[in-house]
């Protein structure tokens, strides 16, 4: 009939069903999707036994971690919980000085960006071919971008264990 409005038709629940259904396993796998990209910024954020390590086990695990890699240390400071580090690869071609920051923090402590910047602003000063920066809490992916303003590597809780391990350096009281 002219002029008579249509009437829309009624879904089923079967329909409903579906619609809902689809949108619940996009929005996981989503997720999933999210969760796997954070993961692939920042590999080693999960949990780690380096916490368990006092002051004086980390800074020996970092002094002792440089060594193990043919690294000369040049000077050395220690402040509160911190250790600032000159050390020169003399690899030809790819070495050059370096700046370390090791951060003795709680773990779940994150570096806050001040202090990436900080460092950064370190590195760039003092003209070192990169830095790294060590800390036995963790870093956030923001923080991780920040890195380029100057070349950083960042080494948490988790990187640092693995490569203790992967060079074989034993830490004295550590279970």
């Amino acid at each position: 009939k002219e002029g008579s409005p249509e009437e829309t038709p009624r879904k089923g629940p079967m329909e409903i069903f579906l619609v809902t259904a689809v949108g619940l396993v996009g929005g996981i796998l989503f997720l999933g999707l999210a969760a796997l990209s954070e993961k692939r910024r920042c590999p080693s954020s999960g949990r780690s036994a380096a916490p368990t390590l006092t002051w004086t086990q980390f800074q020996n695990g970092v002094i002792g971690l440089l060594e193990e890699m043919k690294l000369e240390i040049l000077q050395r400071e220690t402040d509160d919980r911190q250790l600032d580090m000159l050390v020169r690869n003399p690899a030809p071609l790819t070495g050059g000085d370096l700046l370390v920051r090791a951060l003795y923090q709680e773990p779940s402590e994150t570096v806050s960006q001040q202090q990436v910047l900080e460092f950064s602003n370190m590195v760039l000063q003092e003209r070192a071919t990169k830095g790294i920066l060590i800390t036995t809490g963790r870093f956030t992916s923001e923080i991780l971008g920040l890195g380029e303003l100057a070349p950083i590597e960042f080494l948490d809780g988790a990187a640092f264990e693995k490569l203790l391990k992967k060079h074989a350096v034993v830490l004295l009281g550590v279970t």
